[in-house]
């Protein structure tokens, strides 16, 4: 398991990069993959450190927990398999 120190070290820095990214950035840079993926990985370790609340974090605005069990009930009705199947 990674320490906090390790887990603060590595958020600053991609906030840091993200930050100014966002700020100074084009479309293109906006939609790059890894710039996309590290605003992600900023998230969830804010996440983790207590920097985002636990509801906010799986609600519309982050993972939305909600939509995804919509897609796995509509794959569910889809296909005939269960979620619960993969447990």
């Amino acid at each position: 398991m990674r320490s906090e120190a390790e887990i603060k070290r590595l958020g600053m820095e991609l906030s840091h990069l993200t930050g100014f990214i966002g700020e100074l950035g084009d479309n293109k840079e906006f939609k790059n993959k890894s710039f996309d993926f590290a605003c992600n990985v900023h998230d969830a370790i804010s996440w983790v450190l207590g920097e985002i609340t636990t509801e906010h974090f799986v609600g519309d605005g982050y993972i939305d927990i909600a939509k995804l069990k919509t897609i796995a009930s509509n794959i569910e009705a889809r296909t005939g398999q269960s979620l619960a199947y993969y447990e």
